[in-house]
């Protein structure tokens, strides 16, 4: 088989790949999953609605889909398992909410 072949059955294949797992991904948008924070996204801060300064949190759901949270400064999420509401997807991330934590 020609290696130009190859090539464009295995970008084929990729882009099938991808567009079935964003498509799992989407599933999950509106529903609840417990997530392991790994860390923070460097140094990364937001600010708030009410103006208050929020750190970037990257984590992981119990069926390993990738969670991304903006939480107080002082959140200590390392290493903690949190139920989060999956508000969004943007590309291959989730993009969630702290759900009943008190932060």
């Amino acid at each position: 088989m020609p290696s130009t072949v190859k090539k464009a059955r295995a970008q084929a294949l990729a882009a099938v790949v991808e567009r079935t797992g964003r498509s799992v991904r989407q599933g999950f948008v509106g529903g609840c999953r417990p997530v392991l924070w790994e860390w923070p996204h460097g140094e990364a801060v937001v600010t708030g609605a009410d103006g208050q300064p929020l750190r970037v949190w990257n984590g992981f759901t119990d069926n390993y889909l990738r969670v991304t949270l903006e939480a107080p400064m002082d959140a200590a999420l390392h290493n903690t398992i949190t139920p989060v509401r999956l508000d969004a997807l943007h590309g291959d991330t989730l993009f969630g909410t702290l759900v009943g934590s008190g932060l």
